[in-house]
């Protein structure tokens, strides 16, 4: 006997090949999907017109379409009930979810089609000799809850875990309390077993005794009052929970690494051991390499990182530009400036030179010879020359667009594209791109390489089963491809044991933690202000709900449980609470603490907010991260023992005294204006002075640019007029 980690999904690879004929769309091909039905639907679209050829409609599309399908309502069942309420926008959207389906079916199965199947195989026998555990979950799709139904009735036995408050399970909780959606669904599966007729045992509950807040009094009194329990406010100053403010996102960032630091260094802690969490880690994707690297802190994100920018995929965007629109010229040379192209680079720059001061159009482009008689200055052989670039990088960018004409099935293009990549030899830049990156250390990076090549390949296949032999105009073609390309991501793992976890709430799965650090606990961050950013409205939610096809949950019940969210943040960490929130947006405009901070304070009355700016000697970094706080704080006139003691090691360690020096340097730099000598006024500007008020009006704007201009005599690309 073994144990097996898995999931459903997971579970759906291990079903009979009979039992699974057709495998699931990728989220690119679900766009994709989404774009060719909206292309489709588009005459017949009143409402949703504006907004069809938009291709962030698509991903709206797709979630709406998902989400009736996880919840079992045929596109039939939406129309009708369109037609009841008399709701217009909703007749679209079923017309719109029809092409979806159909545009889906017998080529590949939905998710909920696989749960479904799923169920099938698992009442056929499937697991029939396995112990079923589910845990993870704090509520069920209608699809998933069927998956669940055969579990219970085909397995030797299931548990299921539930995050509720044993206290709470029998009480009658509204729909504001923190465990409100786990009560639910703890019902909701209590019935379900009666119904399958499942014999159902005293329920284990789990009351945390010891608990891992047991000898953490303020930590287990944030639990409790939290979570709903309730619990006395502490008199004292909490050793346990700090609470920072900062200027903005980037100071956050920077005291919590020097903290981070100051734990591993001081206190024992491994990196492994602490965890920064964000409601949402997208805009700190930036600031890391910049803030952890320059402090030397090894870190992992758990967040999808899309593939749009990634070369390969910016290749092939750039090339389907071109066949589309032919005419500008903007789009050669973005594919011929990508990185994998063989004339990437200096060379590239020099041929985009030559063509803008030649005004060559696309159909220069199509001739085999340049023979462009030569402009002042250049050599007579440069066309030559420019000639076999052209040859050298645009060759199989030019025969791919011939191939095709001014449309095609996307099945030729599909194989134009593989032909074009095969040409400029992109699959051995990859796998060398890889092997560096793997050289260097650089696995995540390396992963980036390789998955974008998979995905890539993997999404031309699924294009041309759903678009098959159809023939689309170029660019109608184009759009839905740059709609699917826009679903790439990757999908890493930790690559190394000893990091710090970073990671949105909704995704952090690292329980055993001794130290989190909660980054931006500002209003409308955390809890995060929930937003109707979907095609189904609340009172669309509540119609459809009236007619017995339920949906998913409501703006409000989204709102509350963003409360759950928040306990997860909070009782992450066994030892050590962090929060911290910034004062301003990177725009500048102003931002105020959370609710939670609030509520924090009247818990903690002795709780202090501590400046994030301030750096003591616990958070010194060591090396080359300390260097600009030294030299400011040296120039600012803070003459503190501490600063004078910093700035006395480090103009005495080895490599970092210049660093040091040349830092200050630039802090206290004032511009000199010297006058230039006679002998280099003379080679600037001559033996003769010429004038006129244009030149005289453009120096008293600007002495530089009259400088720039006259004295340097500098001047724009040449460009043909």
């Amino acid at each position: 006997s073994r144990a097996e980690v898995t999931s459903f999904n997971r579970l759906l690879r291990r079903l009979p090949r009979q039992a699974a004929a057709l495998p699931g769309l990728s989220e690119a091909g679900k766009l994709l999907l989404a774009a060719s039905a909206l292309a489709d639907c588009r005459e017949d679209l009143q409402i949703f017109a504006n907004q069809a050829g938009n291709s962030g409609f698509a991903a709206y599309l797709t979630s709406a379409a998902e989400e009736l399908q996880a919840y079992q309502i045929s596109p039939a069942a939406l129309s009708q009930a369109a037609e009841r309420l008399g709701n217009a926008r909703l007749g679209e959207l079923a017309c719109l979810y029809q092409a979806y389906r159909q545009g889906q079916d017998g080529r590949f199965a939905s998710h909920a089609q696989g749960l479904a199947e799923l169920a099938q195989a698992i009442e056929a026998g499937l697991l029939q000799d396995a112990w079923v555990y589910i845990d993870g979950y704090g509520e069920f799709t209608p699809a998933e809850r069927q998956v669940v139904a055969a579990l219970m009735g085909h397995t030797r036995g299931l548990e299921i875990m539930l995050p509720l408050d044993p206290d709470q399970a029998e009480q009658a909780l509204q729909e504001d309390a923190v465990f409100y959606p786990a009560w639910h669904e703890y019902a909701a599966l209590s019935e379900l077993a009666r119904r399958q007729g499942a014999e159902v045992l005293e329920p284990l509950c789990l009351r945390g005794e010891p608990g891992r807040f047991s000898q953490n009094p303020e930590l287990q009194a944030v639990e409790r009052h939290f979570s709903g329990a309730g619990a006395a406010a502490f008199r004292d100053k909490p050793l346990s929970i700090r609470l920072i403010q900062a200027a903005d996102r980037r100071a956050e960032l920077e005291w919590a690494g020097r903290e981070i630091i100051r734990l591993t260094r001081e206190e024992g802690l491994s990196y492994r051991d602490i965890s920064v969490l964000t409601r949402d880690s997208a805009p700190y994707a930036y600031l890391l390499p910049a803030v952890f690297g320059e402090l030397g802190i090894p870190y992992f994100i758990d967040s999808k990182k899309p593939l749009l920018y990634h070369p390969l995929v910016e290749l092939l965007r750039s090339a389907l530009e071109v066949w589309a629109y032919q005419a500008h010229y903007r789009h050669i040379f973005r594919f011929l400036k990508n990185s994998l192209n063989p004339v990437a680079g200096p060379e590239a720059d020099a041929l985009d030179n030559y063509c803008l001061a030649h005004g060559l159009r696309f159909w220069d482009w199509a001739k085999e010879s340049w023979d462009f008689p030569p402009l002042a200055g250049e050599s007579p052989d440069l066309a030559g020359e420019m000639a076999a670039l052209k040859t050298k990088g645009a060759r199989p960018l030019l025969e791919f667009c011939a191939s095709l004409g001014r449309e095609a099935a996307f099945s030729q293009v599909r194989q134009g594209l593989l032909a074009l990549l095969d040409q400029l030899a992109v699959w051995q830049r990859l796998a060398e791109l890889e092997s560096r990156a793997l050289a260097e250390g650089q696995a995540e990076r390396a992963a980036y390489h390789r998955q974008a090549g998979e995905k890539l390949t993997n999404l031309l296949e699924e294009a041309e089963q759903l678009l098959g032999d159809r023939v689309y105009p170029a660019a109608q073609l184009f759009q839905l491809l740059e709609a699917a390309l826009s679903g790439l991501s990757l999908s890493t793992i930790p690559p190394g044991r000893d990091q710090v976890f970073i990671a949105s709430l909704e995704r952090s799965r690292n329980p055993e933690i001794k130290a989190a650090f909660l980054l931006t606990v500002n209003e409308g961050q955390l809890p995060r202000k929930a937003a109707n950013d979907g095609l189904f409205s609340d009172e669309d939610r509540r119609a459809l709900a009236r007619l017995g096809l339920g949906l998913g949950p409501d703006l409000a019940l989204r709102q509350f449980r963003e409360n759950y969210l928040a306990y997860v943040a909070l009782t992450r960490s066994g030892q050590r609470l962090y929060l911290s929130y910034a004062l301003q947006e990177d725009d500048g405009s102003l931002l105020s603490p959370s609710p939670l901070v609030r509520q924090l304070r009247r818990l903690f009355p002795a709780l202090e907010t501590e400046d994030g700016g301030e750096i003591g000697p616990a958070h010194l970094a060591g090396g080359g991260a300390d260097l600009a706080l030294t030299a400011a704080a040296w120039r600012d006139g803070d003459q503190a023992p501490l600063w004078q003691a910093v700035r006395a090691h480090y103009g005495e360690a080895a490599g970092l005294g210049l660093a040091l020096a040349r830092v200050e340097q630039g802090l206290g730099f004032q511009p000199e204006t010297r006058p230039l000598s006679g002998a280099l006024l003379k080679r600037l500007y001559g033996s003769t002075l010429r004038g006129s008020v244009s030149r005289l009006e453009r120096y008293r704007r600007c002495p530089f640019s009259y400088f720039a201009a006259y004295g340097l005599k500098l001047s724009p690309r040449r460009e043909y007029k």
